[in-house]
């Protein structure tokens, strides 16, 4: 009998190694960084975003999110806003190409106000069996910084050039013109 438990304490130990071990390997999900789900069955983390500086009015950032559910993945999808405001946008996302399964990506093009918008971002869930789960709400902030115009009208060697270009070939276009007429 004593030997009959040994036998199946070892057995266990040695499963919840290999449990351990295969999960962190098939789901890519690293535990650090994870927020729990309203519903606490799906699981959400690793938020990244990407393009959230701009020198333009309009921008497309792009955030990324890694999502397991014990039940499967069918849809993921975020929505989105302004911190200032309540009504949300929903956009799609699809799973990444770099080839891990559970990273979902997506990006949306949104208007920025000078120096730094702050947007609110929430991921949702639709699993295989039907039920969602949504996560919790994360900030997005994008700068807008436009270059600033030449000091003191001092425009650079590049526009020089280019009007002199200008100039060259506005110059010749009248010699050749002049050279037609005469003939």
């Amino acid at each position: 009998m004593k030997r009959t438990i040994s036998v199946i304490a070892i057995v266990a130990i040695s499963s919840l190694v290999f449990v351990s071990q295969a999960s962190e390997r098939v789901w890519y999900i690293d535990s650090y960084g994870f927020r729990p789900s309203l519903e606490d069955d799906t699981v959400f983390g690793n938020y990244t975003t990407d393009n959230t500086f701009t020198y333009y009015n309009r921008c497309t950032p792009s955030v990324r999110i890694d999502v397991y559910d014990p039940d499967g993945v069918d849809s993921v999808w975020l929505t989105y806003r302004r911190a200032n405001e309540t009504s949300m946008l929903n956009q799609t996302m699809d799973t990444t190409s770099l080839g891990r399964w559970n990273t979902y990506e997506g990006d949306f093009e949104v208007d920025v106000s000078l120096s730094e918008t702050e947007f609110i971002v929430q991921f949702h869930c639709n699993d295989s069996l039907g039920y969602q789960s949504s996560s919790g709400e994360f900030s997005l902030f994008i700068l807008y910084n436009p270059p600033d115009p030449p000091e003191n009208g001092n425009y650079g060697m590049e526009l020089i050039l280019g009007l002199s270009i200008v100039a060259i070939v506005v110059v010749g276009l009248f010699y050749l013109r002049k050279s037609y007429s005469k003939k």
